[in-house]
């Protein structure tokens, strides 16, 4: 959790601490494993623009406040997206990370990756819970390889 205050400090908040210790309270074991904390420090600022930027944040103890601006379309599921670069860098793939308030249904998410030219890997979920067990965001993690013709 250290290097993750020291991230989101370098980042520019204020309220680095306070931010690490919720964020930590929401993330899995096999998360903080396979997750460096620049990237930890990079998922938090997603998971906050998710939730609702300013109006939505991370409360002590881990619960979640919502303002419900995530999404300004009737029925339509909020979801952010970034790219990160591979922790192993000989192995010739790049991370894509895919957060939502509902889960991704891969059998439909899949083609389109691969539409794009791109071989996945592997996928790695993450469900990120509140202190009452309840899922947060799905934090859906890629490992992809462009694919050479």
């Amino acid at each position: 959790m250290e290097g993750l205050r020291a991230a989101l400090g370098a980042a520019g908040l204020d309220d680095a601490e306070r931010l690490a210790a919720d964020f930590a309270s929401l993330v899995p074991g096999s998360y903080v494993e396979r997750t460096s904390p620049e990237v930890a420090a990079a998922d938090l600022l997603e998971v906050r623009a998710l939730l609702g930027g300013s109006g939505g944040a991370m409360a002590a103890g881990g619960a979640v406040a919502t303002d419900g601006a995530a999404s300004s379309e009737p029925g339509a599921v909020a979801r952010r997206m970034s790219v990160q670069p591979d922790p192993d860098p000989g192995a010739g793939m790049f991370r894509f990370r895919l957060y939502g308030r509902q889960p991704i249904v891969l059998s439909s998410f899949l083609p389109v990756l691969e539409s794009f030219g791109l071989t996945v890997v592997e996928a790695v979920p993450h469900h990120l819970r509140s202190a009452d067990g309840h899922t947060v965001v799905f934090l859906d993690d890629f490992g992809l390889r462009a694919r050479l013709w």
